[in-house]
């Protein structure tokens, strides 16, 4: 039988160049990592990310080719002549006191909300309006109150606000004279639609305006062209 190889034996065997794993020359040095197929795997891995890399490409330019699509009309608790708003939850709608007035809500136990639209290219200018408004309220002495006023865009809107305190005894020949009312507030918004001129009026005691301004300051800024939201 022959004899047992000397202790060590293997381990100098795997140091002789050549004696690695197959397909390293006879004469060289094994290299873990550096061998025919280490080589092949690296350029397997390098076709792959190429392939991916160009599939990347190719998804990104075909999004920017895509022609934009029209956004749905934005959807809105309620809609007026194609005005948009959202009422806050703590104003409660109320049926109108006349058929002037194509919505109505309570705003705390003392004011209203009264929202009109007259029709296409009726109602007056916001201008002639203003006018009309602040010639409803006196301050002290029996001047007219000025108006505060701001105009600004919401989702594509022009809208112009209002806010008048004073004496307040509505100018309106068909209800009959008007019992002046001290110490009240208004707070007004006229926005330019898709079908003409919508008038949001929220009139009331002065305390409760002023406590309801900033909610109405956010209300008219909500507000935007769209659809009523479905049930």
């Amino acid at each position: 039988a022959p004899a047992p190889a000397p202790a060590g034996a293997a381990a100098a065997a795997s140091a002789v160049p050549g004696n690695g794993p197959p397909g390293i020359p006879r004469g060289e040095k094994y290299r873990p990592g550096h061998g025919p197929r280490a080589a092949h795997r690296r350029r397997g891995g390098l076709k792959v990310l190429s392939r991916i890399g160009r599939l990347l490409v190719i998804s990104i330019l075909c999004a920017c080719r895509q022609p934009a699509q029209n956004k749905p009309a934005s959807s809105y608790a309620d809609v007026v002549a194609g005005v948009g708003f959202n009422i806050p939850e703590a104003w409660r709608s109320v049926p109108p006191k006349s058929s002037m007035r194509a919505r109505e809500y309570r705003v705390e136990e003392d004011g209203e909300l009264a929202v009109f639209f007259f029709g296409p290219g009726q109602g007056g200018t916001e201008s002639q309006n203003l006018t009309r408004w602040t010639a409803q309220f006196t301050a002290a002495g029996g001047k007219t109150s000025p108006a505060q006023t701001d105009v600004f865009k919401a989702a594509g809107l022009e809208i112009t606000t209002a806010y008048i305190e004073g004496t307040y005894a509505a100018d309106m020949p068909a209800m009959g004279p008007q019992k002046a009312q001290p110490g009240h507030a208004m707070l007004g918004a006229i926005v330019k639609g898709p079908q003409g001129l919508v008038f949001f009026k929220l009139l009331g005691p002065k305390a409760t305006i002023l406590k309801n301004r900033t909610l109405f300051e956010s209300f008219a800024r909500g507000m935007g062209a769209g659809q009523r939201t479905p049930p």
